[in-house]
């Protein structure tokens, strides 16, 4: 409630929000980093189609930051060590 009541652009601050949530494991017994579970809550002003679940082939996490980075106005095509990114995710911008 208290971020749809601040004013931002053309809407609210929880318009403008995207909340991610990442598992470290893919798997806990072998501390896996295949086949982890990002969650994303919100749009980013739209920047996201919303409802629903990809499949994003064993990218990296680091993929995931450039979409968000680029969703937010930042042009880097890669994020954190460019040998483990190959850019940003196809399938998740709207």
């Amino acid at each position: 409630g208290k971020l749809a009541a601040i004013p931002e652009g053309n809407g609210s601050m929880l318009d403008n929000t995207l909340i991610l949530w990442v598992s470290e494991f893919g798997e806990s017994n072998g501390h896996s980093g295949d086949n982890l579970m990002w969650l994303l809550m919100g749009n980013a002003a739209g920047q996201f189609r919303s409802g629903r679940v990809l499949n994003c082939g064993g990218r990296s996490v680091s993929d995931l930051h450039t979409s968000i980075c680029n969703a937010y106005g930042i042009a880097d095509r890669t994020y954190g060590n460019p040998a483990y990114c190959k850019g940003p995710l196809p399938d998740l911008t709207a």
